[in-house]
């Protein structure tokens, strides 16, 4: 993803073009076929070749290819493995009384299944020469299930200009971070798995004029929260037709502009090229800021407002993407009773508009009211500057809202001013202990990361170096939730952290949630750098975490969830006194408690001591009220123990009702040659649309009396046939089953019917059953 920048230095300009390897990856469908060819004769078999045949359920042929280029193949394949065969395409070997064993990749292409799960039939035709005889031989085909394929949209925004050091002044100004942000967009039908974007750090490829300037990213963001130190944002599961975001902290050692954004990507021969390629397109957009829609139903992510050429257009975090107003040339700033006035003409829909700052940036608004009585988010009201060609800066407030008036009070008297600080240290561990002492000395030129949320709303995103005596410090920081991490030094590993006067939660190399009232100054932040050679410290405990989604009891009400939490001390030695501290949203309620594993004092909220290797297990039924059946669930532990790792002390997931909706579906397949002819074949498919994952979905089949289930062959998902039941059905996955039903009577025709039922409430019970006639004399 190259990007091409244009930094100032003295009069004229220098270009300099920077290049963000990237890797997109996600779990996908594909198959093995294998073909075992026994030769028991004497003779060799000459001239083998072997042909894949494809088919539809129909038995009609479907168009497949070896090629990586772009076509209309419904899959790729090529094979993966050979033994005791040379090759198969007509001059292959196989020695007398041996074996050869092929196995065939095969990956399904977007356009194999693009809105239900689809069959097809695999065989192959066997062709081989013993004693100057040709012989064929056709391999029964067997069958495979391809489900829906996500087909992903890649969207990256990036601003058009980046502030570090200014080099027309005397003073050398801190870099500020600014952001990379993507949104994925998955517009096929089905889930894309395990979806993840690992970034390399910006790498310099053309400096002409040898610019003395650095570009680096420093941690990332997935939705709103803060996913450290990482370059790898981890997305998860995407749905159909949903979008997720994510976004890089970077900074640049100076100010300029990027004057070109470019993205282009490529998709492994290997894995069939252009032809299975399941990403769309990449688009790069010129980042305004990012904003935060505020109507009914959005979400509380921010979203991208952009400038595509001329154009203003809202990139929702949802995959909405709208036009906006701008109504820049119609805006103007007007002085009423010591307050300003912000004018433009009322406007539907979402509309923006940016003017001069009459404070040149010294002062940022507060509590933006429109003239209707609306208060604006602080995310949609921010301040900006622009280099002018005089090597001078313009400032400007900018506003984005929606349905508005055109009219709002600006710069109030009560503006506040930002006077918070948080300071500390960055030091060499020397002994490994986590203990400053006299003797250690600070690290120069660290690098320190501040990001958080002010008690205003306004995200907060800072860095700072630290000075020859280890010591950093962020100044002018309203009241607020901070967090602050260092980078990695080379040779060097995190130590211990400490919180310093105002708190918070220490783990290595971070410390979070540093709460800071109006004007309050946290200092003594400390930050351990050790030797990466240091011996590890023998029979230290580490106490992790898990949580999962389950449904324990046979069945839950609607309007609650189950919870299986396991609190495991994977390290050598013993912990004690852990402690567990449980975080919900407003929506959320624990109603039970179960002690399902290992001790746990339910009053102290304690486990007094976990042996290595041991574990507690709780189950937490938690009831969702409000309208809003989604909420967020939080639990982290402490030890009085030392802890080896504190970065798996803490679990969050969201939390849905219990319900799920059932689906089941049949329908006849075409009659293949091998089926006896008082015999058709169904293909039954049990779905789960959600929003919660099901567990034990009971099939209960009722045949006429002259139908009978001769065999069941379970294609996909985890069927128990002796049972009938399927133990799990994930959102968005499905069981699927190809039943053979002989048909006796005269007529060759009878009514076969089929219902499913989950353990969880199921709000719609019309798709739960299925009916079908049946006859031997069709197809």
């Amino acid at each position: 993803m190259p990007a091409s920048s244009v930094f100032a230095q003295e009069v004229e300009c220098a270009e300099v073009k920077i290049v963000i390897e990237q890797k997109l990856s996600f779990e996908r469908q594909a198959f093995d076929a294998q073909m075992l060819i026994k030769n028991g004769l004497d003779d060799k078999l000459k001239n083998i070749r072997v042909e894949l045949i494809f088919t539809d359920k129909d038995n009609l042929p479907v168009e497949v290819t070896q090629k990586t280029e772009d076509s209309k193949a419904k899959f790729f394949y090529r094979i993966n493995s050979l033994s005791g065969v040379n090759d198969t395409s007509g001059t292959g070997v196989i020695a007398a009384k041996s074996n050869a064993d092929i196995h065939w990749l095969i990956i399904p292409a977007y356009g194999a299944a693009k809105d239900k799960d689809t069959l097809y039939n695999i065989g192959a035709r066997l062709t081989y020469e013993l004693n100057g005889q040709e012989t064929t031989v056709d391999v029964v085909p067997d069958y495979v299930v391809v489900k829906p394929q996500p087909l992903l949209t890649l969207d990256y925004f990036l601003p058009g200009e980046v502030y570090g050091d200014d080099p027309f002044t005397a003073e050398e100004e801190p870099p500020v971070p600014f952001t990379l942000g993507v949104r994925v967009k998955n517009e096929g039908k089905g889930i894309s798995y395990k979806t993840m974007i690992d970034s390399a750090q910006p790498k310099i490829v053309e400096n002409k004029k040898n610019l003395l300037v650095d570009f680096s990213i420093l941690g990332s963001y997935i939705g709103n929260q803060p996913a450290g130190k990482s370059l790898l944002l981890n997305f998860g599961d995407i749905g159909a037709d949903a979008a997720t975001v994510g976004r890089w902290n970077m900074t640049a050692s100076l100010s300029g502009t990027f004057t070109d954004f470019k993205a282009t990507f490529t998709h492994a021969d290997t894995l069939g090229g252009a032809v299975t390629s399941l990403l769309k397109a990449t688009n790069t957009h010129t980042l305004i800021h990012d904003v935060k829609v505020d109507l009914p139903d959005s979400d509380d992510i921010a979203d991208f407002l952009a400038l595509d050429g001329d154009v203003v257009r809202l990139y929702q975090s949802s995959g909405v993407d709208t036009e906006v107003t701008e109504q820049s040339n119609q805006a103007a700033l007007k002085t009423i009773s010591g307050s300003y006035q912000l004018d433009f003409p009322a406007t539907s829909g979402f509309v923006y508009a940016k003017v001069p700052d009459p404070f040149q940036g010294s002062k940022q608004p507060k509590d933006v009211v429109r003239s209707d009585g609306k208060h604006l988010l602080n995310d949609n009201v921010w301040l900006s500057k622009s280099r002018n060609k005089d090597l001078s800066w313009s400032y400007y407030v900018n506003v984005f809202d929606h349905n508005s008036t055109g009219k709002y009070n600006l710069f109030a008297h009560d503006s506040v001013q930002a006077q918070g600080m948080i300071a500390g240290k960055v030091y060499n561990d020397l002994d490994a202990n986590g203990l400053l002492n006299n003797e250690e000395p600070g690290l120069d030129h660290i690098k320190v990361v501040l990001s958080g949320q002010d008690n205003a709303g306004n995200r907060v995103d800072q860095v700072a170096y630290t000075d020859d005596s280890g010591k950093f410090i962020f100044d002018k920081l309203l009241a607020g939730d901070y967090s602050i991490w260092v980078a990695d030094v080379e040779g060097m590993i995190d130590g211990p952290a400490v919180a310093g006067s105002a708190g918070g939660n220490a783990v290595a190399g971070k410390i979070e949630h540093i709460v800071l009232t109006d004007n309050m100054h946290a200092e003594n932040n400390l930050f351990a750098k050790q030797q990466a050679n240091q011996p590890s410290e023998a029979g230290k405990a580490d106490v992790s975490m898990n949580i999962e989604i389950v449904q324990w009891d046979s069945i839950l009400p609607q309007d609650e969830a189950q919870l299986l939490l396991t609190i495991t001390n994977q390290g050598t030695g013993s912990a004690r006194n852990i402690y567990l501290q449980t975080d919900l949203s407003d929506n959320l309620e624990i109603t039970g408690q179960k002690i399902i594993a290992g001790s746990y004092n339910t009053q102290d909220e304690r486990i007094d001591q976990l042996a290595s290797g041991e574990s507690t297990k709780l189950l937490l039924t938690v009831k969702i009220t409000g309208a809003e059946k989604v909420g967020q669930f939080t639990a982290r532990v402490n030890s009085e123990t030392e802890d080896a790792n504190l970065n798996n002390n803490q679990v969050s997931v969201a939390v849905q009702s219990g319900v799920a909706d059932i689906v089941l579906e049949v329908e006849k397949l075409r009659r293949i040659p091998t089926l006896p002819d008082d015999s058709v074949q169904l293909l039954l498919t049990i779905s789960n649309k959600g929003p919660m994952d099901a567990h034990n979905i009971y099939l209960q089949p009722v045949l006429g009396s002259n139908l009978q289930i001769t065999s069941q062959k379970v294609l996909m998902g985890n069927y128990n046939k002796a049972e009938k039941r399927v133990n799990k059905l994930p959102l968005g996955e499905a069981a699927i089953v190809l039943l053979t039903i002989k048909v006796t009577g005269a007529d060759g025709k009878g009514d076969f019917t089929a219902r499913a039922q989950s353990q969880l409430a199921d709000p719609d019970t019309s798709n739960n059953s299925v009916t079908l006639p049946v006859s031997v004399h069709e197809m």
